[in-house]
C-alpha cells in the first residue's frame, strides 16, 4: 500500500544520509583536511599503514551507488505496481558523494591540464596525504 511504499522511501531516505555523511567523515574536503593540520585536529595522521583507508585520498564529489540492497517489503501491496521499481530505480545512485582513489590499488594518479586549473587539485591530494597519513608512512615524489 501507499504508506508502506512511503514509510520504506523515508527509511532509504534516511540511510543515503547516513552514507554520504559516512563517506564525508571517511573523505574530508579539502577545506576540513586544511583545518585540521592547522588546528592540530583528531584527523591528522590518523590514516596508518596497517587501515584499509591508507594511500586513499579524495578526488571529488560525484555519484555512488547506495550501499543497500534494495527489496520489497514482504507485506508490500503489489497492487501498487510498478512504484517499488520506480522507488529502486530513483534512489539507486546517490548524488554528491566524495569519491576516493586508492594509491595502493592504482600506484599512482595524474593530473593533467593548465596549471591554474591543476594546482589547486594537487594541492588538495598532497595536503590528504601530508595531513591524514602518518609521516614516514607517504613518500610523495616528482616525475622528472
Amino acid at each position: 500500500d501507499e504508506e508502506t511504499l512511503e514509510r520504506s522511501r523515508t527509511a532509504i531516505e534516511e540511510r543515503i544520509a547516513e552514507q554520504r555523511a559516512a563517506a564525508e567523515q571517511e573523505w574530508p574536503g579539502p577545506d576540513t583536511v586544511v583545518a585540521q593540520v592547522a588546528d592540530g585536529g583528531p584527523l591528522v595522521w590518523t590514516r596508518r599503514r596497517e587501515h584499509a583507508a591508507f594511500g586513499a585520498v579524495r578526488v571529488g564529489i560525484g555519484p555512488a551507488p547506495r550501499a543497500d540492497e534494495f527489496t520489497v517489503p514482504v507485506t508490500a501491496d503489489r497492487g501498487v505496481g510498478g512504484r517499488w521499481e520506480e522507488l529502486d530505480q530513483q534512489t539507486a545512485t546517490i548524488a554528491d558523494v566524495p569519491l576516493a582513489v586508492s594509491l595502493r590499488e592504482v600506484g599512482s594518479v595524474g593530473v593533467v591540464g593548465a596549471p591554474a586549473a591543476t594546482a589547486p587539485v594537487v594541492r588538495s591530494l598532497l595536503m590528504q596525504l601530508g595531513g591524514l597519513h602518518s609521516p614516514g608512512g607517504v613518500y610523495p615524489a616528482e616525475r622528472p
